[in-house]
């Protein structure tokens, strides 16, 4: 009997605040990313995301290598400060990577088709971030974009990631290295990494996805994101170096690949997050009920969208809805 109680004492508890949270858009905001996120499989993206980007950063950094030293040819002393800049941004694995990673050799034709082998083994994680901003505008899987439209897109923004990451982190090198600068000038070079993130995220939310969304529906979610991935530029290297390194013991001679997966996941987590917000807010899909017994009409269309948005072809509407009625117990 007291189990009981207790109970619906929580039971209760959790529809009053089910309540609360609905009246109050500073908590009903993010509790709503939360769950449009779990329904167009976050999770699943993110994991994804980390396993395509394990292996994509190692062919797209050589394709970056290789682009700098035939662009930057008669620099050799600009072009290694450039390297050791972005290198030295990439936790765990960053130091390595300089040292093992050279530049694609070759002349002409030779040297095209070796970079472009190398980049399409690397842009696999920019086909999944498609996939997953699709899903998440709610477009049909008839509408996404055929194989070379997608390939097209890819690497658009390849070209943007790879830009901004470079202008990024040496804005972020300069802001947290530069001891002689003053507090007004660094705090001027913090602004610039996020902006630079920021704008980053922007395109690449624009390039990636199908639908026509308009560019202030991307701003909120690209700013959002740019802050993020600064703090973490910053933070995540120290969190992993202490915590997953850390335990070398328990992970032995895979603690540095862990590292770096974690890494990439919380990259992929941020972004994702970031694109969602821009979703909840143009669709105003909020506020939300997270334990189900209090549905809003924010649920009611984030569920219509679930439901719809894996069509493959014209008439599956009628039947996709049918099954979801009879399964909730009403009549199409």
């Amino acid at each position: 009997m007291a189990f009981e109680k207790l109970g619906q004492l929580g039971q209760q508890a959790q529809d009053w605040f089910d309540l609360w949270q609905q009246r109050h858009p500073v908590v009903a905001f993010p509790i709503s990313v939360w769950l449009r996120n779990r329904e167009d499989r976050g999770y699943e993206y993110t994991a994804l995301l980390s396993y395509h980007g394990f292996f994509s950063v190692f062919p797209l950094l050589t394709v970056g290598v290789t682009l700098l030293g035939f662009s930057l040819k008669g620099n050799p002393t600009l072009r290694s400060k450039l390297l050791d800049t972005v290198f030295a941004r990439i936790p765990i694995v960053g130091e390595q990577l300089e040292q093992q990673i050279g530049g694609l050799e070759g002349n002409g034709f030779v040297l095209v088709i070796a970079v472009g082998i190398t980049l399409w083994a690397g842009i696999g994680v920019v086909r999944v971030a498609q996939d997953a901003f699709n899903t998440m505008w709610s477009i049909s899987i008839m509408h996404w974009p055929a194989f070379f439209p997608k390939l097209a897109r890819a690497l658009g923004a390849v070209v943007v990631l790879g830009g901004a990451f470079v202008a990024a982190t040496v804005a972020a090198g300069i802001a947290i290295f530069a001891f002689d600068l003053s507090a007004v000038e660094r705090i001027a070079n913090v602004l610039t990494s996020m902006l630079l993130n920021a704008l980053m995220l922007l395109v690449v939310f624009k390039v990636l996805t199908v639908s026509d969304v308009g560019w202030r529906s991307l701003i909120p979610g690209a700013v959002a994101g740019g802050i993020s991935l600064w703090a973490l530029q910053l933070l995540g290297g120290v969190y992993i170096e202490t915590v997953i390194l850390g335990a070398s013991a328990i992970y032995g001679s895979f603690a540095m690949a862990i590292g770096l997966l974690v890494w990439l996941s919380l990259v992929a987590k941020i972004v994702l997050l970031a694109a969602e917000i821009n979703v909840v807010a143009a669709k105003r899909l909020w506020p939300r009920s997270f334990t189900g017994g209090n549905l809003t009409e924010a649920d009611e269309q984030s569920f219509a969208e679930v439901r719809t948005r894996s069509i493959r072809k014209i008439g599956q509407t009628t039947a996709a809805t049918k099954r979801h009625d009879s399964s909730s117990g009403t009549t199409a």
